[in-house]
């Protein structure tokens, strides 16, 4: 089994039990002499799915659970929809639930985009940038 599709079969297996990761880096994918996959550092997982958010105040179904926190796992490693609302989050301290719930981002795509930057470090032993911030990268 290649490194790729392991840690895409660890991604797979932790949604299917309705949990997302929310800090699936390389560091927290732990490898035996057996070559089998493990995921550790379980510190920050969501779940996928809720009927309870925040802003909505009455639901009779599951939805995709949402977050308007940024400030999770390594910089590197953080969407850009992540990047922008750290921007905001410096700037403003929104308590208003209605005023933040436009900041909301689906955890599980957050997960699936930090896959992609497990792929890259597989496929490239190091950052595709050197910080996390566009102005610093020109």
């Amino acid at each position: 089994m290649t490194a790729v599709y392991g840690s895409l079969e660890l991604m797979k297996k932790f949604h299917d039990t309705g949990l997302c990761h929310f800090d699936f880096t390389v560091q927290n994918i732990l490898i035996n002499k057996d070559y089998k996959m493990r995921l550790c550092n379980f510190a920050k997982w969501t779940p996928v799915y809720t009927n309870n958010l925040r802003y909505i105040h009455k639901m009779n179904n599951f939805r995709s659970f949402e977050s308007d926190i940024t400030y999770l796992a390594i910089l590197e490693y953080s969407p850009p929809e992540c990047l922008s609302l750290r921007k905001i989050h410096r700037k403003e301290n929104i308590k208003n639930q209605e005023i933040r719930k436009k900041y909301y981002f689906d955890v599980a795509s957050r997960d699936k985009y930090v896959l992609e930057i497990v792929f890259s470090f597989i496929w490239i032993p190091n950052f595709l940038y050197e910080r996390a911030d566009e102005v610093d990268d020109k």
